[in-house]
C-alpha cells in the first residue's frame, strides 16, 4: 500500500520552488544566456527570433516597452514572460527553458501576468503560439484562452478579462 500511495509523487526537496518576480536591469545578461543556451541546444520555436547579441537589444525593448517576470530556480533564471500593452489589449510572450517545463513555472508565470492585465484595467490578453506546441495551447485553453487566428503557420490565442 506505501508504494501506491506514493506513485508519481515527488518529495520537494527534488522539485524545487521557483520563485517569480520582476525583471530589473541586472537579469538582461542573464536572460540572454537562458534564450542562447535554449537556442544552442535545440531549435525551440519558443525561444524569439533574435539571436545573441541582438537577444539582448530584443530584451532591452521588451524591458521599456512592457512588463516582465521571470522565474528563478536556485539562483538560475529558467523563465520569462513579458506583457506589452497594446490600447486596452495586451500581447504576452512566455518562455521556459526546456529543462524545466511541465513543472507548473509557465502557468505561474501566466497567471500573475493575467493578474497584472486585470490590474491594468486590459481588456483582452493574447498570445501567438505554434501551432504544433501543444503543451502551451493546452496550459493558455486551461487558463480560459480560446483561439482567435489560426493558419498553417501560426495561432493566436486570446482571453477577454
Amino acid at each position: 500500500m506505501a508504494d501506491r500511495a506514493t506513485t508519481g509523487w515527488r518529495r520537494q526537496s527534488e522539485t524545487p520552488l521557483a520563485v517569480i518576480r520582476e525583471v530589473n536591469d541586472r537579469d538582461v545578461p542573464r536572460l540572454a544566456a537562458l534564450y542562447a543556451e535554449a537556442v544552442s541546444r535545440q531549435a525551440d520555436a519558443a525561444a524569439p527570433a533574435a539571436a545573441p547579441p541582438d537577444a539582448q537589444e530584443w530584451l532591452k525593448g521588451m524591458l521599456r516597452r512592457g512588463f516582465n517576470f521571470v522565474a528563478e530556480e536556485t539562483g538560475r533564471l529558467v523563465a520569462h514572460l513579458v506583457l506589452v500593452r497594446i490600447g486596452d489589449s495586451a500581447e504576452m510572450s512566455v518562455f521556459v527553458h526546456p529543462d524545466f517545463r511541465r513543472r507548473g513555472i509557465g502557468t505561474a508565470l501566466l497567471r500573475v501576468a493575467l493578474d497584472q492585465a486585470r490590474d491594468m484595467d486590459l481588456r483582452h490578453v493574447w498570445a501567438a503560439v505554434s501551432p504544433g506546441d501543444r503543451a502551451i495551447q493546452q496550459t493558455l485553453a486551461h487558463l480560459g484562452f480560446v483561439i482567435s487566428r489560426q493558419t498553417e503557420t501560426s495561432m493566436v490565442m486570446a482571453l477577454s478579462l
